[in-house]
C-alpha cells in the first residue's frame, strides 16, 4: 500500500503524523509541567522549543526518507501540480476554514456565555460552573488545538480527495 501512494500523498500522511505527534507531545511535557495547563509562558517556553526541533528533525528526516524513495524508483520528488491537484488542495483549505473558524466561534460564544447568563439574571450551580471564566492561557491552549484541528481537517480533506481520485 505504502508504494501505491503518490508522492503528494505520502507528504500529506508525514505532515498528519507531524502534527499529530507533535501535538501530543506538546501537551505530555505541558502535563508534566508543576502546573499543568497553567503553567506560565516562560515554564513553557522549553516544552516549545523541543516540540519545534522535534518537528523539525523528524520532518528533514521524514520527508528525505520520501525523497530517497522517490529517486530511487527514478521518480521526480514532487510531481507538477495539475488543476486537480489545486481543486483538493482548494477544498482541503476551504474545510480547514470552516473547521477553524467554527472552533474559534464556539470559544467566543462560550466567553460570551458568562456575560450573557449575568446579563440576563440565570443563576445556579449549573449556571456558575458553566460559566466560569477563562484563564488567557487556557485561551491559548484551546486556539492551539482549534488550530491543529484544522490543519488536520486540511490534511484528511485532501487524502480523501486523492484516495477518491476526483
Amino acid at each position: 500500500m505504502l508504494f501505491e501512494l503518490t508522492n503528494r500523498e505520502k507528504n500529506l500522511w508525514v505532515t498528519l503524523f507531524i502534527d499529530i505527534s507533535a501535538m501530543a507531545m506538546y501537551f505530555f511535557k505541558v502535563g508534566s509541567l508543576d502546573k499543568g495547563l497553567y503553567s506560565s509562558a516562560g515554564d513553557m517556553t522549553s516544552v516549545l522549543i523541543s516540540v519545534i526541533n522535534y518537528s523539525i528533525l523528524v520532518s528533514i528526516v521524514l520527508y528525505g526518507l520520501i525523497a530517497f524513495q522517490s529517486s530511487r524508483r527514478d521518480q521526480p520528488a514532487e510531481e507538477p501540480a495539475d488543476e486537480r491537484d489545486y481543486q483538493f488542495e482548494a477544498k482541503a483549505n476551504r474545510s480547514a476554514l470552516y473547521t477553524l473558524h467554527t472552533c474559534i466561534i464556539c470559544l467566543v460564544g462560550y466567553l460570551y456565555l458568562g456575560y450573557v447568563s449575568e446579563h440576563f439574571g440565570f443563576q445556579g450551580a449549573w449556571v456558575d460552573n458553566i460559566t466560569k471564566p477563562l484563564e488567557p492561557i487556557i485561551i491559548l491552549h484551546i486556539l492551539l488545538v482549534a488550530a491543529f484541528i484544522s490543519d488536520c481537517t486540511k490534511a484528511l480533506v485532501q487524502l480523501f480527495h486523492y484516495r477518491r481520485g476526483y
